[in-house]
C-alpha cells in the first residue's frame, strides 16, 4: 500500500498514512488509517493504492476540504469588585508591571556599570 498525493499542488501534504504497509488474507478486511491535516483551507486529493502481485493494483481516491473554523464566543470579564476574574486579571497585570519594572532597573544599573565600574557590584 502507497499514499500518493496531488502532485500539481505546491501546498505542503495534507495526507498521512499511519502504517506503509498492510497485511489482508484472502476473502478478509483490514483497516488503512489514514490522516487529513490541512494547512490551508482548500480542496484536496489523496491517492491510496493498494498493490498485490497476484491481484495487482486497487485505487482507492479520497477528496477532503478544509474550511475556516468558526469564530468562537470569548466570555466577558465583569468588572465587579468581588469578582474572582477580575482580581485574577488585576494580579496578572501587577505581575507583569513588576517584572517588567525590575528588568528596566536591572537593564539600567548593568549599562551604568558599564560606564562606571567601580561602584557597582552586581
Amino acid at each position: 500500500m502507497r499514499v500518493v498525493t496531488d502532485s500539481s499542488s505546491a501546498r505542503l501534504r495534507s495526507f498521512f498514512a499511519l502504517s506503509q504497509s498492510v497485511d489482508i488474507a484472502a476473502n478478509d478486511s483490514a483497516d488503512v488509517d489514514v490522516c487529513f491535516l490541512p494547512f490551508s483551507p482548500g480542496n484536496y486529493q489523496c491517492a491510496l493504492i493498494l498493490t498485490d502481485d497476484a491481484v495487482g493494483e486497487l485505487l482507492y481516491l479520497i477528496n477532503g476540504t478544509a474550511l475556516l473554523p468558526l469564530p468562537e464566543e470569548i466570555p466577558v470579564l465583569k468588572n465587579s469588585p468581588g469578582n474572582v476574574n477580575s482580581v485574577l486579571l488585576y494580579a496578572i497585570v501587577f505581575t507583569y508591571y513588576l517584572f517588567y519594572h525590575l528588568f528596566i532597573f536591572w537593564y539600567f544599573v548593568m549599562i551604568l556599570s558599564l560606564f562606571f565600574p567601580s561602584n557597582f557590584h552586581i
